[in-house]
């Protein structure tokens, strides 16, 4: 039987070419403790976290500004609004974002830290 998909005329190709590259990468690989992997995690997410809330607290600021600034009459309550609330939430939002800052910081020194303690193969070999 002959091959229903082969016409008998030469297959040429069409498409793009794979060509396969090698390629080799030294890796080094540092030995964790677990409790630096649950401090440098926790870290993470509270600096996360602080960012989070602080990029929140401004925007609220900002947002509660820009409406009073487009209110044909100021209530009491927008008064209080946009002169004690919103200057508040922005103390609170820097304050939130150094809070990340210092938990980024921290996080950090803990992998400066691991590094430093680490040994390389090569040097383990030669001692």
């Amino acid at each position: 039987m002959s091959d229903p998909f082969s016409s008998g005329q030469p297959q040429l190709s069409s498409g793009s070419i794979v060509v396969n590259n090698y390629v080799q990468r030294n890796v080094r690989v540092l030995a964790i403790h677990e409790h630096e992997v649950e401090d440098i995690s926790f870290m993470n997410g509270l600096s996360s976290a602080c960012f989070a809330v602080m990029s929140g607290l401004i925007s609220f600021a900002v947002s509660t500004w820009v409406n009073v600034a487009f209110q044909a009459e100021i209530t009491a309550t927008t008064s209080i609004l946009s002169s004690v609330v919103s200057p508040t939430a922005i103390f609170l939002g820097i304050g939130f974002g150094i809070a990340g800052l210092f938990a980024l910081k921290r996080k950090k020194s803990t992998l400066a830290t691991i590094k430093a303690q680490s040994n390389s193969q090569q040097e383990v070999s030669t001692n």
